[in-house]
């Protein structure tokens, strides 16, 4: 009998780990992991990015927020859980884990959550780095995350969207990280609670190794940085 249960138990376990969400904007495009939302004005009308949060596994599922990093500190605001948040803080999450977004199975946010930069006009790019994830109802991480990036660039054209400044040969590593660009890089390696792990300037382009053999077994996230002060993030793991 205490056999029985115990695998019981784990299998419980196992269903709360492996919820699953997906993240789309206003027009139901996917949002997916590494991608580049650019807008090229901080007029609201054109500036605000909509996000709609969908839990497509069978049981409810407790989401946030978090802003990773930014280049240039400005004010932004996050809308998320019922709530606008106004000059929020690299490293914190929104809403808290204590009171996250609740979202049912197979359920989908309404209306009213987003991302708005409301800082004053600039004439260089503005990176600014959010994951979404998932706690437990401790406030636990758990399940996967989504990592984006907003930026806010005056000089990108209506029709710009998307930034492509470079890949990994691999993204799960052990000693070294193999980055393949076509232009000169800064490159800054952040861990899951946005702290700043590794960073090297001037990295010329083509294909380049950077050593991670000392980091700790995770997972990081790599973002590059170019001469023009456009960004990219890509997550990898450290074996």
């Amino acid at each position: 009998m205490k056999f029985k249960l115990l695998l019981f138990g784990l299998f419980v376990t196992s269903i709360s780990v492996n919820a699953q969400f997906t993240v789309a904007d206003e027009n139901g495009n996917p949002i997916n992991d590494g991608d580049v939302i650019a807008v090229n004005s901080n007029d609201p009308s054109v500036a605000t990015k909509d996000f709609f949060v969908t839990n497509t596994s069978t049981e409810t599922i407790f989401s946030t927020v978090q802003y990773v990093s930014t280049d240039t500190p400005a004010p932004f605001q996050l809308c998320y859980g019922g709530t606008c948040f106004d000059n929020i803080i690299v490293g914190n999450s929104y809403p808290p884990v204590t009171s996250p977004q609740v979202i049912e199975a197979g359920a989908t946010t309404g209306p009213g959550n987003h991302f708005l930069y409301t800082g004053q006009e600039v004439t260089s790019p503005v990176n600014h780095v959010f994951r979404f994830y998932q706690v437990d109802a401790s406030g636990n991480e758990t399940g996967e995350d989504i990592t984006i990036t907003y930026l806010y660039d005056p000089s990108l054209g209506i029709g710009d969207n998307q930034v492509s400044l470079f890949s990994l040969s691999s993204t799960i590593v052990n000693d070294e990280l193999i980055i393949n660009s076509r232009e000169n890089l800064d490159i800054t390696i952040y861990d899951m609670r946005g702290r700043v792990i590794k960073k090297k300037s001037k990295l010329k382009k083509g294909t380049k190794r950077m050593s991670v053999g000392n980091l700790v077994p995770q997972l990081y996230i790599v973002k590059v940085t170019n001469e023009n002060g456009l960004s990219q993030t890509i997550r990898f793991v450290k074996q």
